[in-house]
């Protein structure tokens, strides 16, 4: 299982979803909305599944910025 991440579109920062799933899981669910608050700019940000890459892949994208 990893965790899947979002990018807040103002800062360009990670931010981590709380949501734990696998690749097989996704790939069920891509068109699903949630909206995950953000620790950078504490906005709501309205985001599809499939924007988020898991943590494993958006470690290669964002390198140690994923890890807190």
């Amino acid at each position: 299982m990893a965790a899947l991440i979002f990018t807040c579109p103002k800062t360009g920062r990670p931010i981590e979803s709380g949501i734990e799933t696998d690749r097989t899981s996704l790939s069920n669910v891509q068109s699903v909305r949630i909206r995950v608050r953000c620790p950078h700019c504490w906005e709501e940000h309205d985001r599809r599944i499939r924007d988020a890459p898991l943590a494993s892949m958006a470690y290669v994208s964002f390198g140690e910025a994923v890890m807190y």
